[in-house]
């Protein structure tokens, strides 16, 4: 059992990034279903939201902000926490993965996903509030 005792921001600092490989690897198979796509945490739910949430039950001293945590299990926590998929990420184009970080809300919005053979790209709208894509008709 290994075991970490140190602040949050160290926390985060140290252990975050194996965090985040870990979370990339969860997201790898949906991303390449539609290729270009990058997974965006939803709102109020990033990788460090939940970190915070899971650590709380790990703190020894809160004026401090100091947490004794066990690796392994804080591991298997984090992967849960995550699940299912579609309830903490956006799949959505560089493009609009920028813009969706950078902004309150992104719905609706008009996005181009994985080119065709064909000089033109489909033209999709992708409603983030529930994930769900739909393909403009053209007539």
């Amino acid at each position: 059992m290994a075991e970490i005792e140190c602040t949050i921001k160290e926390f985060h600092k140290f252990i975050g990034p194996r965090i985040r490989n870990m979370v990339q690897l969860m997201t790898k198979k949906r991303k390449k279903d539609i290729k270009h796509l990058e997974a965006a945490h939803v709102k109020g739910n990033s990788r460090k939201d939940l970190i915070n949430v899971i650590l709380k039950k790990y703190t020894i001293d809160e004026k401090n902000q100091l947490v004794k945590v066990d690796l392994e299990k804080f591991e298997r926590e984090i992967i849960e926490a995550h699940k299912p998929l579609d309830n903490y990420f956006r799949f959505l184009c560089v493009k609009c993965h920028k813009k969706y970080d950078s902004k309150n809300e992104l719905s609706f919005k008009e996005i181009e996903i994985a080119p065709t053979l064909t000089t033109s790209r489909p033209k999709v709208f992708i409603d983030t509030k529930v994930n769900k894509l739909y393909k403009l008709s053209r007539k």
